[in-house]
């Protein structure tokens, strides 16, 4: 199991805890669609603005990055 939680980047150590889980589940414009910062809305979700190197995702409307 630990090696296929290296392979996805994602280990005990690094993985985020519960309360972060949460919040990225009500915030995160990957799984609402809408900036929390402006409420700027993804409409189409293939025009988002994301580096896909880091996974940082930016509102094209306050610049405001999430991760």
């Amino acid at each position: 199991m630990d090696s296929d939680l290296k392979d996805k980047n994602i280990s005990p150590s690094n993985k985020p805890d519960k309360n972060r889980q949460l919040w990225l589940l009500d915030n995160h414009p990957i799984f609402t669609g809408i900036c929390s910062n402006c409420g700027y809305n993804y409409g189409n979700l293939k025009v988002l603005d994301v580096d896909k190197k880091s996974s940082h995702w930016n509102c094209p409307e306050c610049n405001m990055s999430y991760k």
